[in-house]
């Protein structure tokens, strides 16, 4: 198989800063096999029980790629940190609680196979940008969505949410993608805010002209509120995309940080 060149610059970065690359399908859907692309710290034991980030790309619910964070996950390595970046169905072939429920079986996969991982089982973050954000968002608090599959034994719920930019599922985002007569209220995290949401960190550019900045602040005075462990980061002049110079790096020490005040990293 030929890789991309986007995706084959990517995985020589990886291996330049000293992480390690596998892949392992963690769910099989029709003739599809839906992929974990797995970044682990250099020398990595399968004895170990490292935190691990499990990270869902943006795009829309559309488009995108787990690649995309791989930049974080380069960092996160550096720190003994795990990085499980997911595939998804794409609207093309899924509804959204279809969408979702690839998402919290990638979080039950990775529990299940925690020790075969070298991974803690009660350390995983679900992290993602824009939509990937909602989808991260949804596995902590969309029960309904958690499909009965070969991993059950396993919680699909995360320990922590890292939410990049999170987008929100609307009637105007989202609304021709879910099943006829499917309430979209049902669909997205914020409007099923509780307790039972794990500690969660909001980063967010001010610059950002497609998920608005006060969204997220929002957002985020919703789960203080309803008395969620909740912080909200902006970074000053930066859009959706995290495109600016800086902006990454920014973003993965901060989720490093995030790792170290739940006692995940020293």
């Amino acid at each position: 198989m030929r890789l991309p060149i986007s995706l084959l610059a990517l995985l020589v970065a990886v291996a330049a800063s000293g992480a390690e690359y596998t892949v392992q399908t963690y769910r099989i859907v029709g003739d599809r096999d839906l992929q974990m692309h797995i970044v682990s710290p250099d020398g990595h034991s399968l004895t170990a029980r490292a935190p691990a980030v499990v990270y869902f790309h943006g795009g829309g619910w559309r488009r995108g790629s787990p690649d995309s964070g791989f930049p974080y996950a380069e960092v996160l390595a550096e720190h003994g940190i795990v990085t499980l970046a997911a595939e998804y169905r794409f609207t093309e072939t899924a509804t959204l609680d279809e969408i979702i429920t690839d998402a919290a079986s990638a979080v039950r996969w990775t529990r299940e196979r925690a020790r075969r991982l070298g991974i803690n089982p009660g350390r995983i973050v679900a992290v993602g940008h824009s939509a990937g954000g909602h989808l991260a968002a949804s596995t902590a608090v969309l029960t309904a969505f958690d499909e009965a599959d070969a991993y059950t034994q396993a919680s699909p719920r995360p320990n922590a949410l890292a939410l990049l930019a999170p987008y929100a599922a609307t009637s105007d985002t989202a609304g021709e993608y879910l099943p006829p007569g499917a309430d979209i209220a049902d669909y997205e995290p914020r409007d099923n805010t509780g307790r039972r949401v794990p500690p969660t960190l909001i980063i967010q550019g001010t610059a950002d002209t497609v998920v608005p900045p006060g969204d997220s602040a929002a957002y985020h005075e919703a789960l203080v509120a309803a008395g969620v462990d909740s912080t909200l980061h902006l970074l000053e002049d930066v859009g959706h995309g995290f495109q600016e110079e800086g902006a990454r790096s920014a973003i993965s020490e901060r989720l490093v940080e995030f790792m170290r005040d739940l006692g995940y990293v020293d």
